[in-house]
């Protein structure tokens, strides 16, 4: 899940108790995520009311720092909130999609909060609604009725939430998965957290980049928990498998896909070998047997190929 920033500059940041994540609706049939954001940042001073957060069926942006009060639900669900989040209104065949992707952000910051994924007004998953019954300093009953418009029963919809926010309804069976790396490569990591890995920097600094859920990524080393994929992540983020011809020394019985157009088997393994015979781009092999230096594979065609020209396939 990829998260756009358009920070909202002028309110004062006071820290929250963050006990709570709230679920808002926008209650505009014709507007976008885009006039929303533009409508929260221009005017927030005046229509006293901002978020951290606005979600359709594509898209998060986020519109201020989680942790802090925003104007949403009443001062005292407003000093009680590490995030408040608002649904914009989308089609009926959208909104499953819209619903996936809000639970993966409730996933994301209730790891970064640790606000327990269950719903509960004190702490946990919450709604605008709910805080309205419960603390009675404003009338607000969202997302309910926007839930029962698009056909949805609320207790559809919470348990839809809670499920995306676990990542139990994404098909992430390690034994289902197959990923492709170089032959030096440790492995392929696949991107298991509903709210998608952070990117960090060699200095392990957070970025921008937020890697998908599901997305596979090949790495080559591990440092202190992190996994190096062209950036850093948290191993926690990731389901593993490692190459054991990398870890083990042992590639034999492995396969192997060929990846260039110009993959050729030669009579011995070392460089500045005529090549013999082309081997389609593409095509799987079994290796059968390696050099001493792991340099070059015998395919079963009693050839020896370059392993640049390889990916291993796990």
């Amino acid at each position: 899940m990829f998260i756009e920033k358009r920070i909202i500059q002028g309110p004062d940041r006071y820290k929250s108790e963050s006990k709570i994540i709230v679920i808002h609706e926008t209650a505009n049939a014709r507007s976008t995520i885009d006039n929303e954001v533009s409508n929260s940042n221009n005017n927030w001073a005046t229509q006293y009311a901002y978020v951290n957060y606005f979600v359709d069926d594509k898209r998060v942006v986020q519109t201020f720092e989680n942790g802090y009060q925003v104007w949403g639900a009443g001062p005292t669900a407003n000093s009680k909130a590490y995030s408040q989040i608002e649904m914009v209104r989308v089609s009926k065949d959208k909104f499953p999609d819209q619903v996936k992707l809000l639970g993966q952000l409730v996933g994301k910051l209730s790891k970064d909060s640790g606000i327990p994924i269950t719903w509960n007004v004190l702490n946990g998953i919450t709604t605008h609604a709910e805080l309205s019954r419960t603390y009675k300093e404003v009338n607000h009953y969202d997302p309910e009725s926007y839930v029962a418009m698009q056909g949805w029963t609320l207790q559809q919809f919470y348990d839809e939430v809670i499920k995306a926010a676990k990542g139990e309804n994404d098909d992430m069976d390690l034994t289902k998965l197959t990923g492709q790396c170089a032959v030096d490569a440790l492995g392929v990591a696949w991107i298991s957290n509903p709210g998608g890995a952070i990117l960090y920097d060699e200095k392990k600094k957070p970025t921008d980049r937020v890697l998908p859920l599901g997305s596979p990524w090949a790495f080559h080393n591990t440092d202190d928990g992190m996994l190096s994929v062209g950036g850093l992540i948290d191993q926690k983020d990731a389901l593993i498998k490692f190459n054991r011809g990398k870890t083990g020394g042992d590639y034999r019985g492995m396969t192997v896909k060929v990846i260039t157009d110009d993959c050729y088997t030669q009579q011995q393994p070392k460089t500045g070998m005529p090549g013999v015979q082309k081997l389609p781009q593409g095509e799987l092999y079994l290796v059968i047997n390696q050099s001493e230096d792991k340099k070059y594979f015998d395919l079963g065609v009693n050839q020896w190929v370059d392993t640049s020209k390889l990916n291993i396939v796990l």
